[in-house]
């Protein structure tokens, strides 16, 4: 299958090493600096602005112990002292992938096969003034493969939570494809979360699924954040779909395969909800592999005000060589103009390229390229008093910034 090549690249794409900062002791004599503030971060009510709204620039992982990093990372006042802590996610199943499958001694139990060990750490960092991170100690027990966190919050007590994103091995096991559940933190408010598995229960009882890409933001009007999802193995067409927040205690969820349509048959692999045509409800951008490639048109699909999507949509203009979006950005560049940024990927991931597609007269042009290491999330920020994005880690692509 197409897509399961497309994962396979993904899994490979999206891991880092990364070495190990060297550290000097200083001696008596040597005055103890002083402590440099971390940025503040604001709760916003969509996990699209939780991620793009906070104006942090490059994070550096320099300072982070070598292993290796998945794309799933989030960032928010996850310690409860208005400091910004961003959460990255260790993977520890990397190195089970062989040229001939997965090592037989990483597998566990069926159907899932998934060790203890081999799941991701969840680790939590403080960002420091100059955008260093710093350990506070804080770690959770993840799910096996995290693709994305987005941060909201779900129980709405105040505190930012986090949902991840997860799908299992990324290749069949015994002629089979093994999934998994996504992963809920719930945050008390001083960095202790509350963690369970979350799923859409429509197609596997335990929710476990090929989840690659999510957002939240309160799609029904109740005004908790519900969740929109990109699950690979689903029907053709009923790829993105949305988990609606039950207001319970403890946080559940219920899949409502209704509420989306206009989608083409997908794969789907990352998705967005963002407001937009700017009427007060957030509309749906989802994108996979575009044709010829694969089918999955990249699409935003209109919310029509009572959270149901695609009755009207717009097909974004495919970009010859880079078939595969994998985030937005959304600027207004006047009052009644709004710039939809695309980075995209090329079909073999070897480059990279960010379209800019204007929404009023629904025309595209290509603003950038790169042949270098991959972006999977573009920060919006500005930089010596203009706007732009800049990739999220300095250790791709460091100093690349693309101005409005």
């Amino acid at each position: 299958m197409k897509e399961n090549m497309i994962a396979m690249k993904l899994i490979s794409a999206l891991s880092i090493a990364l070495s190990i900062a060297a550290c000097s002791g200083g001696g008596s004599a040597t005055p103890t600096p002083t402590p440099t503030p971390t940025p503040a971060v604001t709760l916003f009510a969509t996990s699209y602005e939780n991620m793009k709204g906070q104006n942090i620039s490059q994070l550096d992982y320099s300072g982070i112990n070598s292993g290796q990093l998945t794309s799933a990372w989030a960032v928010g006042n996850f310690l409860g002292d208005g400091s910004a802590v961003v959460m990255v996610a260790r993977s520890n199943s990397l190195s089970c992938y062989t040229a001939t499958g997965i090592d037989p001694s990483c597998l566990g139990s069926a159907p899932r096969y998934i060790k203890d060990a081999n799941r991701a750490q969840f680790e939590f960092y403080k960002i420091s003034s100059t955008n260093t991170l710093v350990n506070t100690g804080k770690t959770v027990r993840g799910c096996l493969t995290p693709r994305k966190a987005v941060v909201a919050d779900f129980n709405r007590d105040g505190h930012p939570d986090i949902f991840v994103a997860c799908h299992g091995w990324d290749m069949p096991i015994n002629g089979q494809w093994a999934f998994e559940p996504s992963r809920l933190l719930i945050n008390d408010g001083q960095g202790n979360f509350a963690v369970s598995d979350v799923g859409a229960k429509d197609y596997n009882a335990d929710g476990s699924g090929f989840y690659h890409g999510a957002s939240a933001a309160d799609i029904n009007g109740d005004g908790y954040p519900d969740i929109v999802l990109t699950d690979n193995f689903r029907a053709p067409g009923k790829n993105v779909t949305v988990m609606i927040n039950q207001r319970t205690n403890p946080v559940t969820f219920v899949v409502d395969d209704t509420r989306v349509a206009g989608q083409s048959a997908g794969p789907y692999f990352s998705v967005e909800l963002i407001d937009i045509d700017k009427d007060g409800k957030v509309d749906i951008v989802a994108a996979g592999n575009e044709q010829p490639n694969g089918n999955a048109d990249t699409v935003i699909l209109y919310n029509d005000g009572s959270g149901n999507f695609g009755a009207r949509k717009t097909v974004i203009t495919a970009l010859p060589g880079y078939p595969s979006p994998q985030d937005f950005t959304v600027y207004d560049k006047s009052a009644d103009e709004r710039i939809l940024y695309l980075g995209r990927v090329s079909g073999d991931y070897s480059s990279q390229a960010v379209q800019a597609y204007n929404l009023k007269t629904n025309t595209s042009s290509i603003v950038w390229t790169g042949d270098r290491n991959w972006v999977e999330w573009w920060l919006p920020i500005t930089k010596n008093g203009q706007k732009g994005i800049t990739p999220f880690a300095n250790t791709r692509n460091s100093g690349v910034f693309i101005g409005f």
